[in-house]
């Protein structure tokens, strides 16, 4: 399991440098494992899942399972794009051990591309404007707004505006 922090990197006009974004990642020695609600899946605490963690680490609270509510949006910067790389990475290079898969992720994360990285945050705002017009709810899709296209062009955004749309929805609450 990693820790990893990610900001939206940026150009620094004071010191003219740019921050990458990538603050750091490491590994950590407790494992939580997240499942949605679906009813197929493990009670949170379920005898077998610990007996098989107890076999397999000698402690039963090794590995925390946990069930994420119902319905619950992706508002997390690594689900939208940096885990997917991670995931590729690791089925190109196949780490034979925990070690090497340590050193694959840290390599990863180490050789990120900024520019990528703040494609990611862009799409962490859209994200955000599309659940609050779907008033909290993830059935939305999320939207393609060609930021390569914009980026070659020189037009990618810094920020997204909140749509007009969303910015009533908090309003609307208050009425109500």
């Amino acid at each position: 399991m990693f820790l990893s922090a990610l900001a939206r990197p940026r150009f620094n006009h004071t010191t003219r440098q740019e921050f990458d974004g990538l603050i750091g990642i490491y590994p950590v020695g407790e494992i939580d494992m997240y499942q949605d609600g679906a009813k197929a899946h493990l009670p949170d605490d379920d005898p077998l899942f610990a007996a098989k963690v107890t076999e397999l680490f000698g402690d039963p609270t090794a590995v925390k399972l946990y069930t994420q509510p119902a319905q619950s949006p992706d508002l997390n910067v690594n689900d939208l794009g940096f885990f997917n790389s991670l995931q590729s990475r690791y089925y190109q290079t196949a780490p034979k051990d925990g070690l090497e898969l340590i050193e694959m992720v840290e390599e990863t994360y180490k050789n990120y591309p900024a520019k990528k990285l703040n494609r990611i945050w862009l799409t962490l705002q859209s994200v955000m404007n599309q659940v609050i017009n779907q008033r909290g709810d993830n059935d939305y899709t999320i939207p393609h707004m060609k930021k390569k296209v914009l980026e070659r062009q020189n037009q990618l955004p810094l920020s997204l505006d909140v749509t007009a749309e969303a910015s009533t929805y908090p309003l609307d609450i208050l009425v109500d």
